[in-house]
């Protein structure tokens, strides 16, 4: 729908018509494009968990995993960033459902429907020449500013550092493990080789 600054009576109660017909079948849309779009992130984790279990093998994937761990960026920050995104558009569904702000006129236009004029009143108006700006006017400087106190915020905050250190140890512990045992096998390789000139 659209938004209206000041339309006919008519106009208004057209888009309301339309507005009750199709936002619930827009929003009923939208939940199932998310369904098939959480389907796929979910397949989509799963084989990138995979990757990442197999990747553990290299060191610098180690060190890549714990530090977009420790830093927040990592694929599970990711999808709890999201889960929380869609939280909130629940959220502001049910406050905006909870104000009748909807499927109601509220949705394109704060003037109350009892102030709305007929296509005629605004033709006679027009006639007469400035006054129809002028009650344009008027009528939106009495309209109070909305006021959003309730509305619900999106509260996105970091993972706790022990969060965050307790799932990056695993990958530090393996990165440690790897540098002592390549390590080790570098010092006996080092051992085994006679490195004096000409031996």
């Amino acid at each position: 729908p659209i938004r209206l600054g000041y339309a006919p009576r008519e106009i208004m109660e057209w888009e309301l018509e339309g507005l009750q017909r199709f936002l619930p079948l827009e929003i009923e849309y939208a939940n199932r494009m998310h369904e098939v779009q959480a389907g796929y992130e979910r397949q989509l984790h799963e084989q990138a968990a995979t990757a990442r279990f197999l990747a553990r093998i290299s060191p610098a994937w180690s060190y890549f995993n714990a530090v977009s761990g420790l830093a927040g960026t990592d694929a599970e920050a990711y999808t709890t960033f999201l889960a929380k995104a869609r939280n909130y558009r629940l959220q502001v569904l049910n406050y905006l459902s909870s104000k009748d702000g909807l499927v109601s006129y509220r949705y394109f236009t704060r003037l109350e429907p009892s102030r709305f004029r007929t296509t005629a009143e605004l033709e006679l108006l027009q006639k007469q020449g400035d006054r129809l700006k002028q009650e344009m006017g008027k009528d939106w400087d009495s309209v109070p500013p909305l006021d959003l106190r309730d509305l619900p915020t999106f509260d996105h905050a970091p993972a706790p550092v022990a969060t965050a250190v307790a799932g990056v140890l695993p990958d530090v512990v393996l990165l440690v493990f790897l540098n002592l045992a390549l390590f080790l096998a570098a010092h006996v390789c080092f051992l085994r080789t006679d490195v004096r000139a000409g031996g």
